[in-house]
């Protein structure tokens, strides 16, 4: 089943308002934050994003953004379902 851009798009913003109006939005952001920095996250992006740079001899922000958002993306996912699985809620 795939879901349109903008049925997503409309999910996501509910599902927002939501976390805002009870209060969760704020320290699921912040316990995101904490615990992307203390797993070194931002620092592993920061290092694809200057390898990237190094590499192309001709960069600009959308063709570094093309290459390095799909990897920290995937580096986010892969650290959140192992947390999810060694500390099951």
């Amino acid at each position: 089943m795939t879901v349109s851009s903008g049925s997503a798009q409309s999910l996501r913003a509910e599902i927002q308002q939501c976390l805002v109006e009870s209060g969760n939005f704020e320290t699921i952001s912040n316990e995101l934050t904490e615990r992307l920095l203390k797993d070194g996250w931002f620092d592993e992006v920061k290092n694809l994003t200057k390898e990237q740079i190094m590499k192309e001899d001709n960069t600009n922000f959308t063709s570094v953004m093309a290459r390095v958002e799909p990897q920290a993306i995937g580096m986010f996912f892969f650290g959140f379902f192992v947390v999810v699985l060694i500390n099951p809620i």
